[in-house]
């Protein structure tokens, strides 16, 4: 990433600020909420899944010539069906961004591939996630292209049938890619990791 940094964080830090404070009050739900939220609405094993994730992410790349850590905001979206009732697999497709604002260069990661959510209890909104994929960084003329591997913790919190609001914390960790200009190599054996955290509406 560039080595020159920003001089102004407040609209990041303030999107980092909104997106704690909803996953607090999603992650705390009122006494009486209803938690069996794993099974609810899902008596039929081929119902569909689609959900919407929303919020603030932490990225780098690790080389010699890379900046520390940039925050920005992320968006998801994933569809899938249930292998179970308390597992659900299928697609992910996403993107998180970041403005230099001293460089004028917009750094932004892509991300493509499989997800797999799984409750590790019925009667709780806990659920662990695990998936695998394509990450692609671009900024300005760089490239770095690699697999990339996704773990993480999520807690449901069920609006009404079928629609459930939730918090993330999810890691996407990419190996043993390349940084390049345009088409020359400037760095190998480089890694991309992206911290989000994220508020979801999923239906199904």
């Amino acid at each position: 990433m560039n080595p020159a940094r920003s001089s102004s964080r407040r609209p990041t830090r303030r999107l980092v600020w909104v997106t704690l404070t909803i996953s607090c009050l999603a992650a705390f739900p009122p006494d009486g909420v209803a938690q069996d939220v794993a099974t609810s609405g899902k008596d039929v094993l081929d119902g569909f899944w689609l959900g919407v994730t929303a919020g603030a992410g932490a990225a780098r790349l690790t080389c010699d010539l890379c900046a520390p850590r940039d925050l920005g905001p992320s968006v998801d979206i994933a569809a899938g069906a249930y292998a179970s009732p308390r597992l659900r697999v299928g697609v992910e497709a996403g993107g998180w961004t970041h403005l230099e604002e001293e460089l004028e260069v917009r750094e932004t990661v892509y991300r493509a591939g499989v997800t797999a959510q799984l409750h590790p209890r019925a009667d709780s909104g806990l659920q662990l996630i695990g998936g695998f994929g394509w990450s692609g960084y671009r900024a300005d003329a760089f490239r770095y292209d690699a697999a990339r591997v996704t773990v993480g913790i999520a807690w449901d919190l069920p609006l009404a049938a079928g629609l459930v609001i939730g918090n993330s914390i999810t890691i996407d960790a990419a190996s043993f890619g390349s940084l390049r200009n345009q088409d020359v190599k400037v760095a190998r054996g480089v890694g991309l990791s992206v911290v989000r955290l994220g508020v979801y509406l999923r239906q199904g």
